[in-house]
């Protein structure tokens, strides 16, 4: 994200046999200004504005920009000399980026031990460290397999994931164009075209990818550099295709360069705010920024550039430009914080936040990064470079390990905060017991009594999950064999559903719960199960949040139709449970939080404190839980356990009962609640088990 400068002229890359004599170098206002749209795109994505929506485009404009330009420099150095200075590339790139991050991360943490909860410092400490080795991706990438990957948006790391994108992406593609330039030495003539293939190659193949993990619902399709290397690659072509020859005069680039900012700007509008991303919908802002930039590539030297890049070289445009990567580096931690320290997430504090950062993002550019950057005792060795990225690494990890002991020394032994801890760090534990595989090829998770000829099947989303241990423990002191199948974010009952974007990640629910669903009925089949229990939540279609639950073609539906969709649905598949001779049994779903209790308790220390009205809390008698007691009607004899009582009386639902902790989140309970309530499931089962055909 530094200012832009690429050589002159070009033209002996036509003339891959013939070597480059040195030009002047130039600078690209217009691209610098294209930095000022990404980043101001990304930042009022992240403060909630209005109308920005899909302003998580603006990462995608970041990395075309950086294929552009890293490709342009590479090929600089390659077409004359057919050899490519990995060291000396890297360390530019460690000059440039390091430092920065160093800093933020380093100054994050400090500021995040003074102001989040120290339940929480543990795991911002891991996504520090993550962001400072530049795999923050990968980390979060696995992490939104946590049914609470809400909790993603509440790290003041999470935006780096980018940045670990772009490095890795710093990282392979010199290798690339080094490799071709081995070619290149023995054959010349071939090098421009072998560059051109491989650039094309792999941006088909990446593509592919993209669009086939998207389609899945994979979050590596947003957060893997394989899924995100053809924009790169895209880029990488403009660079190394003559372009130039297309767009030679103003009024022609101009055209383009309208089109490219307007491909952009429909993507802000067109892109859904619930999409799955990127996937195809990321061609809006790539494309957009190819345009752009190739718009001003046909440009001699000294002609009147068109009226876009005029408005893009404006002078606070190149201002924004200039410190992008600072403000991005800056405005998250700065969004994060601020909400956590006023306890307020409204668009106005996150705005506040991200308008404080960028003077913020001016002072560290100026003061810090461009001196250590062009840093002569730096820019003399390449090693010395080297060195100095990894002392400054190592000193932030041993940052790093110093908040993580400050906040293991907090949340050990048995006070409140170590059991808060402990809750937390039950989001990450996925214990299956054993895990098996049916006839067909399904996975399963097995536990209780696994010897047994009893099979009792727990189904549904990831409110099943929190009864799962204890219902294992019931089935054990009753002899018979629990097996469980669920997915988050996924009704057992066959409905259509999408989902709510999260940092413009969608995870393609439809699809995703279509396919699990199949599965778990195939695994009905052929395991033969004597009872199904079913749980799942009832907010799919709910005023505390986005609604997921869709008509079949797509579209939210009203209150009554939900219902009757809902109820309908259940209807099918306690019918279908019962024509096959299995039991059902329903938990049903429990009260909502309009808060995080967990946080709650970890500020006030006492339950009472974090008790909330019966009118506040969220998902008592929801639409979808009378749809399904309606359903249940029609039905004699089910057996059915209602947690609500436990939580809630006529006045209040709290969060701590009997001692026990109750929630995890807003919405799931925690173990320590669901096993203490052991008898109430050994009754349900017991009911469930005596409905059941003898020898099953």
């Amino acid at each position: 994200m530094a200012r832009t400068t690429v050589e002159a002229d070009l033209r002996a890359s036509r003339d891959p046999g013939a070597p480059t004599p040195h030009r002047a170098s130039w600078f690209r206002p217009d691209v610098d200004g294209l930095r000022a749209l990404a980043i101001v795109l990304v930042v009022l994505f992240h403060a909630r504005v209005p109308g920005f929506e899909a302003g998580f485009t603006g990462v995608d404009v970041f990395f075309v920009i950086s294929g552009y330009l890293i490709t342009r420099k590479l090929l600089d150095e390659a077409i004359p000399t057919r050899r490519v200075r990995l060291l000396g590339f890297w360390a530019k790139r460690i000059r440039r980026l390091v430092p920065a991050m160093a800093l933020m991360v380093a100054t994050t943490l400090v500021a995040s031990a003074l102001i989040l909860l120290v339940i929480d410092l543990a795991e911002v400490a891991r996504q520090g460290a993550a962001a400072v080795l530049y795999v923050s991706n990968f980390l979060f990438a696995a992490e939104e397999g946590d049914y609470f990957g809400g909790d993603l948006e509440r790290s003041p790391f999470l935006h780096t994931w980018s940045l670990g994108v772009e490095e890795q992406f710093y990282i392979v593609w010199p290798l690339l164009v080094a490799a071709v330039c081995v070619i290149g030495r023995r054959r010349p003539r071939i090098f421009k075209p072998v560059l051109v293939v491989a650039f094309g190659g792999l941006l088909a193949a990446s593509l592919a990818v993209c669009v086939t993990l998207t389609e899945r619902g994979s979050a590596w399709a947003f957060y893997g550099l394989p899924a995100r290397a053809w924009e790169f690659a895209a880029a990488g072509l403009l660079a190394a295709l003559p372009v130039s020859k297309l767009a030679r005069s103003a009024s022609v680039s101009s055209v383009v360069a309208v089109g490219g900012l307007g491909t952009i700007a429909a993507g802000l509008v067109l892109i859904p705010g619930a999409v799955v991303y990127p996937g195809w919908w990321a061609m809006f802002p790539v494309v957009g920024t190819l345009l752009v930039i190739a718009a001003g590539e046909g440009l001699e030297r000294g002609a009147r550039p068109p009226v876009v890049a005029r408005g893009l070289a404006l002078g606070p445009m190149q201002s924004i430009g200039r410190v992008s990567y600072s403000w991005y580096l800056w405005h998250w931690p700065f969004v994060v914080l601020a909400v956590a320290w006023l306890n307020d997430d409204r668009v106005r504090i996150r705005l506040a936040a991200v308008l404080l950062s960028l003077p913020v993002a001016y002072l560290t550019y100026s003061l810090y990064e461009r001196p250590v950057r062009f840093s002569p005792w730096l820019t003399r060795s390449d090693w010395r470079t080297l060195g100095a990225g990894v002392a400054l690494t190592v000193l932030v990890l041993a940052g790093v390990a110093g908040v993580t002991r400050y906040a293991e020394g907090r949340t050990t032994g048995s006070g409140l905060d170590a059991q808060l801890a402990e809750i937390r760090d039950e989001r990450r534990q996925y214990s299956c017991g054993r895990e098996a595989t049916s006839p067909s090829g399904v996975d399963y998770c097995e536990a209780g009594a696994l010897d047994s000829d009893v099979t009792v099947m727990l189904v549904g989303d990831s409110h099943a999950r929190h009864w799962k241990k204890a219902l294992a423990e019931v089935a054990e002191d009753l002899g018979v064999r629990l097996v469980d199948t669920w997915r988050g974010a996924c009704p057992a009952v066959d409905v259509r559903i999408t989902d709510a974007a999260d940092e413009g990640v969608g995870r393609g629910r439809a699809g995703d719960c279509e396919a699990h669903r199949g599965r778990t009925w195939t695994l009905v089949g052929e395991l033969d199960p004597a009872v199904v229990i079913v749980s799942q939540s009832d907010a799919y279609f709910s005023e505390a949040f986005f609604p997921l639950l869709r008509t079949d073609d797509g579209d939210v539906p009203s209150r009554s139709a939900a219902m009757d969709l809902w109820r309908r649905a259940y209807a099918e598949m306690l019918s279908s449970l019962l024509e096959r001779g299995i039991t059902p049994a329903v938990i049903i779903d429990n009260p909502h939080m309009p808060a995080d209790p967990v946080e709650c308790l970890a500020r006030e220390r006492q339950g009472d404190a974090c008790a909330v009205p019966v009118v506040d809390a969220k998902n008592i008698h929801s639409p979808l839980e009378e749809a399904e007691r309606e359903a249940l009607l029609e039905f004699d004899g089910i057996a059915i356990f209602d947690p609500t009582p436990l939580i809630c009386d006529l006045r209040v639902c709290r969060v701590v009962v009997d001692g026990d902790i109750v929630y995890a989140d807003q919405a799931h309970l925690t173990t320590q609640f669901t096993s203490a309530h052991r008898a109430q499931l050994r009754r349900l089962l017991n009911e469930a088990l005596g409905r059941g055909s003898p020898g099953r």
